[in-house]
This record gives structure tokens, sequence and C-alpha cells, in this order.
């Protein structure tokens, strides 16, 4: 018996505990499950995956900080045709390991085994659609922006064109030089709306920047107050703005998914790293400038720290006892 046979047989002779298992119903040729019918734990995982499904559209994978202008074009993005699908994968994995379900034949080892497409796939596909309502109203809310910012409807067919042309949308218009301020990307007012309108409103959806707004830093260690929205932000609300011109010139509102806007986050991501390592400092003061015009007087204070930092701020040892 090979190695491989050996595996395979070991994985289907295991003894999962019986609350990982799933209530699984077959459309078609697909298995689906409804959440309703999940043991608690399994509804557990499932309902944290959302949080950080959602997390991880906003603020990346773990692996990005990684991320150089050398293998960019390697990353895994929610633009990406199958892209959702890791996410959901990713944050399936992570709640399970946050939810201590982390023992042997438990459901963290469950999602890793190799009975991925009988197991994993249903839940992957179940918090996979949940990702896709974050996306979908990602887009319309940088759409709204879109339109007003930009004027679509009053400019030209001429002007719009050349909106996307060089992707001259990431630049701001100069009235005195008569074209676009190619030395300032990502400065363009849309962006900053669009970073604004798709992260920073308080309603379901768009405020992923707010509610994870404790993941904000900066880059520079000389100004570690001076708080930056991600670079993955920046290169989602372009890639939707390019996206909602093309909707616009089309008539027609297209999927926000495929090869073209997965490449087109790509090169977006590119800049952003080359504008990092080569212009550190302008680097901060784009994105430390659209952290300030996005979060305006809005006070983020608790919103900023984790649970175990709002916790730390309290000096429980010195507080009065039960019977005081």
């Amino acid at each position: 018996m090979s190695t491989d046979q050996s595996r395979s047989l070991l994985l289907h002779s295991r003894v999962w505990l019986p609350d990982t298992d799933l209530q699984v119903t077959v459309r078609g040729n697909s298995p689906f499950i409804s959440i309703k019918l999940q043991s608690e734990k399994v509804c557990k995982v499932v309902r944290g995956s959302y949080e950080r499904g959602q997390r991880m559209f906003a603020f990346g994978l773990e692996d990005d900080v990684d991320l150089t202008i050398d293998n960019v074009f390697a990353m895994t993005t929610a633009f990406a045709t199958r892209g959702t699908e890791t996410l959901a994968y990713e944050a399936l994995v992570e709640s399970a390991d946050h939810e201590g379900y982390t023992g042997d034949n438990d459901m963290a080892e469950r999602l890793l085994s190799d009975s991925w497409a009988q197991y994993a796939k249903p839940l992957i596909d179940y918090t996979t659609r949940r990702i896709h309502l974050c996306r979908n109203q990602f887009k319309k809310a940088v759409g709204v922006v879109v339109t007003s910012v930009l004027n679509l409807a009053t400019n030209s067919a001429a002007q719009n064109s050349l909106l996307l042309e060089d992707i001259n949308y990431i630049y701001p218009w100069s009235v005195k030089k008569n074209k676009y301020e190619t030395s300032k990307p990502f400065q363009a007012e849309v962006i900053k709306e669009g970073v604004r309108a798709g992260f920073f409103v308080a309603n379901q959806y768009n405020d992923l920047g707010i509610k994870f707004s404790y993941l904000l830093s900066s880059s520079l260690s000389t100004a570690p107050d001076e708080l930056e929205v991600v670079n993955h932000m920046i290169a989602s609300v372009a890639t939707a703005v390019e996206a909602c011109i093309l909707d616009f010139t089309i008539g027609k509102s297209s999927e926000f998914v495929g090869p073209s806007h997965d490449n087109t986050f790509k090169a977006h991501m590119l800049l952003l790293l080359t504008m990092k390592q080569k212009k550190p400092l302008e680097y901060h003061k784009l994105t430390h400038s659209i952290y300030r015009a996005v979060i305006g007087m809005r006070s983020v204070g608790s919103a900023r720290l984790s649970k175990e930092q709002i916790i730390a701020q309290v000096d429980w040892a010195n507080m009065g006892g039960e019977s005081d």
C-alpha cells in the first residue's frame, strides 16, 4: 500500500467529534448547509467567520504584511475569481482556533484535513456568500461617490474615457496646468471620499474601518500616533472607482470580480508599496491625511483598542474588594 493510500485510509477512519458533523442538503450536485440545522459548535465557528472574513476584506490576509513589489502579483485578493473562498476558509479556521476547538478530532483539525471537499467546502460556500454581500455593498457605496465627485453624468464621453486612461482617476486634476498631477497618486478627491463611504460610515458592511480601527497604525516609527488607513483599503477603493466608471460607460452594473478587477487591485497595491519603499514620508502623509479626513471629529477612542487593551486600562489590582 502506498503512503498516499495509507494516509487516505487513516483520514477516512478518523472518528471526528460528533458536534463537528454537518447536516448537509444536496442541491443539484452541490452540498449545501442551513445554519439553523447545525450544532452549537458549528454555528459559533460559522458566525465568527463572518466578522473575520469582513476584516480580511478590508485589511487583507495575515500574509499580506509580507507583501513587496516583487511578490504583490502573487497575493490573494477578494476580487479574484475564487479569492473570497480563500478568505472564507482562512476566516473559518481562525474562528475555530479562536473558539478553542483545536484538540484532536475537533473542528479546526477537521477543517484542515483532506476531507476538504466533503466537509470544508459547504462551510466555505456559506461564509463566502456573506463576504460577497460585503464586497457588493462596498462597491455600491463607492459608486455613489464616483458618480457625484467625478461628475460622470455631466462629463462628455471623452472626459470619462480620459479618467480610465493611465488610471487617471487616482490623480487630482490641476485646472492651472490643465492635466492630471501624476506626482500625487491616490490624492484624487474620489479616493478619499471613497475610503470614507466604503469603510468609515456607521452602517452594516461600510463600517469596517471603524469596527477594526484598533488595527490601524503608523508606518513611521517617528510618528506612531499619526495613524494611517491601510493600503489595502486605498487599493480596494481605487479598484471600485474604475469598476464604477466602466459600469457607467457601458450602462449597466457588472459583477465586481474577475481577472481584470484582480489585476487592477494588484496594480494599485504595487504603486502603494513602491511609494512606501521609495517615498516613505510621502506615503505616510497620504495615508495619514486620508485617515484624518475620513475620521473627522469622530472619536474612535475605545474602538481603536483591542478587548485586551480595553480591560488592561483599568487598575484592577487596586480596585476595592467585594465587601468594601
